[in-house]
């Protein structure tokens, strides 16, 4: 069996343990249906095996306060630790219309987990390209993925923004600015929340930071942290920082675009959420360096544990708050990004580790971010090693080699 919308290779359940459990304990309000059972037992397993078996009862028959399935309007089994987050009467269960802006890997991730609850709009600019999107319902960004049919994919702003009560930009950073220039007038006061990483070569402003010096006629938000698009669109079990500065407006966006696999956690600091976003894509690249070099796995553990260190200086120095950086959106998303050849930034640094070319066509926001970094620590006066070893290897300036003996060679101290 598998689940709507998502690869074809998720795994089924285990007929083993599925078929021990009794459908009569369920919530009567649970629709049948194969696949939607499909869908609650996965979860219900999942959920089982973490609280252990004394706890079933405590489970079983609770209500969930987000999660709902677009697709059916029964309320399934949920924990009752999941009461204790926001329960808005107006969004719970609603079906709403949510625009996503930029049709690229991410942002079509994202059309794909919310399309289980809300109707999506996909907008990109190739008209060509979305055009067999929209016949084929197959993204080449997602090829494993088919797009449900309340996914609409266009080329066209209006038709995107008609009547979106929220609206999610995925543009690649260095093009946010100006295409929200040319698509803000079109927004009726909307929340929009940026979900691209990075930092602005021209005016280095991260990803928040560029909504509002565009967007002013209505509230903002940023969604970061660990994930990568193919996992989101498979379904995988994914949490992230949905930040904003109200917190009135974040509990309530949280409600609204929390799904059963996609966790997101509030933050009332949008300023270290963008920041740990962005710098953490500098680190991916040097770990991807060190590895590609041959310089082992220790070596990328310091640059890990280092690299976390300079991100929370630069971040607090600019008004975040420390414990932001030891989150979903600083820490977690830095341990992932450094670790994974799904990374692109990680990829380009195994590329410059090994004196390969790397594939110009494809996005590499560190690489921006790091030659965007160096005025704003040398004026603020913020020391940042690793941050400018990486801008000098994205700049040819220096070799991996060069950049590791200038780092061992430092002056020692104190590590905390």
């Amino acid at each position: 069996m598998k689940r709507i919308g998502r690869g074809d290779d998720q795994p089924p359940i285990g007929c083993d343990v599925a078929g021990r459990l009794d459908r009569g304990d369920l919530h009567d309000g649970v629709n049948c249906d194969v696949i939607w059972l499909d869908t609650l037992l996965y979860e219900l397993i999942g959920k089982l095996m973490g609280l252990g078996l004394r706890a079933c009862e405590q489970y079983m028959g609770q209500t969930s306060t987000v999660g709902l399935s677009r697709n059916y309007k029964d309320v399934r089994p949920w924990d009752k630790f999941a009461q204790q987050g926001p329960s808005n009467e107006q969004i719970e269960g609603r079906i709403m219309t949510v625009c996503i802006l930029g049709a690229g890997a991410f942002g079509t991730a994202l059309a794909v987990a919310l399309s289980d609850r809300h109707d999506v709009r996909l907008w990109g600019r190739d008209g060509a390209a979305l055009a067999e999107v929209a016949q084929s319902r197959k993204s080449p960004r997602l090829p494993n993925v088919t797009l449900a049919e309340n996914i609409t994919v266009t080329d066209d702003a209006n038709t995107a923004l008609q009547g979106a009560e929220f609206i999610l930009c995925a543009i690649p950073l260095q093009a946010t600015a100006e295409a929200l220039s040319d698509l803000a007038p079109l927004f009726a006061g909307q929340p929009l929340i940026g979900c691209s990483k990075g930092m602005d070569l021209t005016t280095g402003l991260g990803g928040y930071s560029v909504l509002r010096s565009v967007y002013k006629t209505g509230p903002s938000g940023v969604l970061t942290g660990p994930s990568f698009a193919v996992d989101i669109a498979k379904g995988l079990p994914t949490a992230l920082t949905l930040a904003a500065e109200a917190q009135e407006n974040v509990s309530a966006w949280q409600a609204a675009l929390s799904t059963e696999t996609l966790r997101l956690y509030t933050s009332g600091d949008p300023i270290g959420a963008e920041l740990g976003g962005a710098l953490k894509n500098v680190m991916a690249i040097a770990c991807g360096a060190t590895i590609g070099a041959g310089l082992g796995q220790s070596a990328r553990a310091a640059l890990i544990t280092r690299g976390q260190a300079e991100i929370t200086r630069f971040a607090v120095k600019l008004g975040a708050q420390p414990e932001t950086l030891a989150g979903l959106a600083g820490f977690g998303d830095l341990c992932l990004t450094c670790t994974s050849e799904k990374s692109r930034n990680y990829q380009f640094g195994l590329a410059l580790g090994q004196g390969q070319v790397f594939d110009k066509a494809i996005t590499v926001e560190g690489r921006a971010t790091a030659l965007a970094l160096l005025p704003i620590m040398e004026r603020l006066d913020i020391d940042m090693p690793i941050a400018k070893a990486v801008a000098g290897l994205c700049a040819g300036t220096i070799t991996v080699a060069q950049a590791m003996a200038a780092l061992m060679a430092r002056p020692l101290r104190k590590e905390i």
